[in-house]
Parts: structure tokens; C-alpha cells; sequence
């Protein structure tokens, strides 16, 4: 491949590299060459006619050419790596952007779907401890009046384990962060008059 023909493949740095490991090639081509021919000059000068010294001369005068076109291609080229691997670093950061960009905008619609789905949640803890407490209150009565048909609660249904326990009730060990201060939980709720008023909520609910 001629040497000019190396600028003009270079859309990629990894191009580039490749046009730069050609032109480094085509340099030591050239300057193997003019060593050779320095010294079969040098043997001409004690044995040959000026015709054939002249036809060494030009040899060595086309070898020192491409040398130079090589040297000139080189420099070209590393100056296009520098411009290509800097736009190819851009383009990768401004990818990386995007990801993050698009990335907290689904963070941001989940956040929006967990505070309509946490207010929702709360409301169906809060009617399961007031069937819990209306259940309670019922065994209390069978209780006293000696009936044996008093009913555990679903925990025995609905969690055994592999190991053939039960999980602990989810009224005990679930939290939910208030969507618009998480370190404040909306269940249990922190503030003893919101609890109140949603367990009041909850009871009218499973009442209605």
C-alpha cells in the first residue's frame, strides 16, 4: 500500500495504530534500503562508470523520499491518534453520561412508583393488624366461654420454613421508609397520632 494511502483509513484510533505500524514499516523499508545502496555506492566509486553511479544516486535520492514522505505520514498520524483517541474518549464520557442520566430518571419514576405503592402498602398493614386485633379479641371470647375454636394467626398458613418453623408475624418485622423523608418510617408509623388515626382508618375499612 502506498504511503499516502494510510491517511486515508483512519476512522478509528485502532486504525490509526494499524496505519502507524504500516508507516513504521515502510521507514525501516526505506532506510534499510539507503544503507544498502550507501554501500554499494561506496564499492561504485572504485570500480563503476558515472552511469551506473548515477543510477545508484537517484536510487538513493527516491529511497531518501520516501523516507521522508514516511517520516512526514508518521507525524500525521500520530497527531490524528492524539485527535481520535481524545474524540473517542469524549464520545465514551458522553456515553457514560447518558447511562447515568437515564439511569436516575428510572431511579426517580421508581422512587414515584415506591411512594404510591408504600402509601398503599401501609393502608393494607394497618387492616392487617385490625383483622389481627379483631381475630384476638374473638379468641378472647371463645376463650371464656371455654371454646377451643380459638385460631392462631396466618403466619402457621402462609410462612414455614424449610427448616419447619414459622416466620415471625410481617406486622413485627416490616418497615417502610416514608417516601418523602426515608429515615422516617410510614410503618410503623413514628408519630402516635398518625397511628392512630390510620389504624382507626384501617378498622373502618374492614367494618364498611
Amino acid at each position: 500500500m502506498a504511503l499516502l494511502d494510510l491517511l486515508r483509513k483512519n476512522k478509528t484510533s485502532t486504525d490509526v495504530r494499524a496505519s502507524i505500524e504500516a508507516a513504521t514499516e515502510a521507514r525501516e523499508k526505506a532506510q534499510a534500503a539507503i544503507d544498502g545502496l550507501r554501500e554499494q555506492r561506496q564499492a561504485a566509486l572504485l570500480a563503476a562508470g558515472d552511469a551506473e553511479l548515477e543510477k545508484l544516486d537517484a536510487d538513493i535520492a527516491a529511497e531518501f523520499r520516501r523516507l521522508d514522505r514516511a517520516d512526514a505520514v508518521l507525524a500525521e498520524l500520530q497527531r490524528r491518534l492524539a485527535d481520535t483517541a481524545e474524540a473517542e474518549r469524549r464520545a465514551a464520557l458522553d456515553v457514560a453520561a447518558d447511562r447515568a442520566s437515564r439511569h436516575r430518571a428510572a431511579e426517580v419514576a421508581g422512587l414515584e412508583r415506591y411512594a404510591a405503592m408504600a402509601l398503599k402498602m401501609r393502608d393494607v398493614l394497618f387492616e392487617i393488624e385490625a383483622h389481627a386485633t379483631g381475630r384476638k379479641a374473638a379468641n378472647e371470647i371463645l376463650r371464656l366461654g371455654g371454646d377451643d375454636r380459638q385460631l392462631d394467626g396466618p403466619e402457621r398458613l402462609m410462612t414455614k420454613r424449610a427448616d419447619g418453623g414459622y416466620s415471625a408475624s410481617v406486622l413485627t418485622t416490616i418497615r417502610l421508609p416514608d417516601p418523602s423523608d426515608h429515615t422516617h418510617p410510614i410503618y410503623p408509623p413514628a408519630d402516635p397520632p398518625t397511628a392512630e388515626a390510620a389504624r382507626a382508618a384501617a378498622t373502618a375499612r374492614i367494618a364498611a
